[in-house]
């Protein structure tokens, strides 16, 4: 599960983005055969595919990492079990 920081950083990098974004359009459109401007445009677009990719394989191994810790605590849970039922 995320927690609250990095709900918050996540909110906050689509806010800058959408800044961003918005400015380069303004932009864009006051200059609409300018490379720089259509190569900035591209870059964000990157960036942003980039970072929402991590943020899947980021929550992806959050998950997974929680149902390792679940399996352990079962196994830990039986073992225990076990060792006491032997005694």
């Amino acid at each position: 599960m995320l927690e609250k920081n990095d709900i918050l950083l996540e909110m906050n990098f689509h806010n800058n983005y959408e800044i961003i974004a918005n400015w380069i359009l303004k932009l864009k459109t006051k200059h609409p055969n300018n490379l720089k401007i259509k190569e900035m445009e591209k870059s964000l677009c990157e960036l942003y595919f980039y970072t929402n990719n991590l943020q899947i394989l980021l929550r992806e191994k959050t998950i997974d990492h929680s149902n390792l810790k679940l399996e352990f605590n079962k196994f830990k849970k039986e073992f225990y079990s076990l060792n006491t039922k032997k005694q």
